[in-house]
């Protein structure tokens, strides 16, 4: 509100100081906000944040968001390409769901894409 009054804006101020009041006079504490939060699941850059950390082998488990993950790669010549191809199918213990990597051009980015695909879709089913 001081910014505001500074720039030549009382009005604005004048109307977020009373937003901030009555604010205040709905919570109990007075800090706590007025609106409930609702807790929300990892965001896409958590889970990418996680499961990069760690280095994969070609097959294991792990542990990642209080999740434990199993997952197995394999690799297969592409003559066509003339060149190795990683794949990776992961699987989450607890709700027995899958999904898997798809091409790539490593073992540990296998291992990352079919983590993280997993994970979206163990949160777009609301089961984190």
């Amino acid at each position: 509100a001081e910014l505001m009054r500074k720039i030549g804006r009382t009005g604005y101020a004048e109307e977020a100081e009373r937003i901030a009041a009555n604010e205040r006079k709905a919570s109990p504490g007075g800090s706590q906000s007025a609106v409930p939060v609702v807790p929300t699941g990892p965001t896409d850059a958590d889970i990418r944040q996680h499961v990069r950390a760690i280095n994969y082998s070609d097959t294991g488990e792990v542990t990642i968001l209080d999740r434990r993950i199993r997952y197995n790669t394999t690799m297969r010549f592409e003559f066509n390409l003339f060149q190795l191809i990683f794949y990776c199918e992961a699987w989450d213990i607890g709700s027995g769901m899958s999904d898997n990597s798809g091409k790539r051009e490593s073992r540990q980015g296998a291992a990352e894409h079919a983590i993280e695909h997993l994970f979206k879709r163990l949160r777009e089913n609301g089961i984190i």
